[in-house]
């Protein structure tokens, strides 16, 4: 199953020069993280997924354990604020 359409462009704040924005797409998920070894399911998460204009696929992704009904909005400039770092967004 496609999730291109899914992607959408995303502004979160203004810059210098222009509104700093993003194609984006957000899906709830829960990780597998050793399931086989008998390990309790982890909770629902949202996956968060950055795909730049001049990409083939997306390019970045991170993990959120916000509440799952913390608006789309929020979630990506709780995200863009944090700056570079790679770490899930929590709360």
């Amino acid at each position: 199953m496609s999730r291109v359409k899914s992607f959408r462009k995303f502004t979160w704040r203004e810059g210098r020069r222009q509104k700093l924005s993003s194609r984006l797409a957000a899906w709830l998920v829960r990780t597998a993280h050793r399931l086989s070894a008998g390990k309790v399911p982890q909770p629902v998460c949202r996956l968060l997924a950055a795909w730049p204009a001049d990409a083939d696929a997306p390019a970045k992704s991170f993990l959120s354990n916000l509440p799952p009904n913390e608006s789309l909005n929020r979630l990506i400039k709780r995200r863009k604020t944090a700056g570079g770092s790679n770490a899930m967004i929590v709360k």
